[in-house]
């Protein structure tokens, strides 16, 4: 099992490209296959997990069900915000609450939802979760078919690009993430995206149409 944390890339290098070729910089670790083929390991940041276990749950023993599987529910995550008293975008990034969620998409995610970043975790009602789950499910598919976001602006200056180092072409479809100061994409809003910082990751969200239980504004 591998985690690619912040900055890890898979690139596979199929039978017919010589096996002994030059690692790449940032060449972490590398798997051979029969087949000749070449999986390479490539992390600017040395922040990647490889454990090698019997049983994949051993791996992770801590993670929340993954967000795109069955075990990821509306019931599941209000039970997990319930239990946390920090913003919820907070929340979103904890892998504990649903395995998966990165920073791009927690942004997105509670920008679909309507819900302000720095609302309290444990202050969402039912429906606001709810809406905050399809919120969730929405992003993450928006951005498996989009194959993820290419754009220079990562540690390192390293571009993201799946295993067969093509770009993913989600960059420019975001509702709010890198937009700031930009209107904001949902009809009749008239907002303009802000940017604020919460649990140290930069953040973006509409000022106009994102809200918190009880009001208050951002950190």
């Amino acid at each position: 099992m591998l985690h690619l944390r912040l900055s890890g890339l898979l690139l596979y290098r199929p039978s017919g490209e010589a096996r002994d070729a030059a690692p790449f910089r940032h060449e972490r670790a590398r798997v051979e296959f029969d087949d000749g083929g070449v999986l390479r390991h490539h992390d600017v940041q040395k922040l990647g997990v490889w454990r090698l276990v019997a049983d994949p749950r051993e791996a992770f023993p801590d993670a929340g069900p993954d967000a795109l599987a069955g075990e990821f529910t509306a019931e599941w995550l209000y039970g997990a915000l319930r239990r946390r008293g920090t913003p919820v975008k907070t929340a979103l990034l904890d892998q504990r609450v649903a395995a998966g969620v990165g920073n791009i998409y927690a942004d997105e995610a509670l920008w679909l939802a309507r819900i302000a970043p720095w609302a309290p975790s444990n202050g969402l009602g039912a429906e606001r979760v709810r809406e905050l789950h399809g919120g969730v499910l929405r992003a993450l598919r928006e951005g498996v078919e989009a194959r993820g976001n290419s754009f220079e602006e990562r540690p390192g200056g390293y571009r993201y690009v799946d295993a067969l180092g093509e770009d993913g072409s989600h960059h420019g479809r975001e509702h709010v993430f890198l937009r700031e100061d930009k209107p904001c994409r949902r009809s009749g809003c008239g907002g303009r995206v802000a940017r604020t910082r919460i649990g140290g990751r930069r953040t973006f969200y509409c000022p106009a149409c994102q809200t918190a239980p009880g009001g208050g504004g951002p950190p």
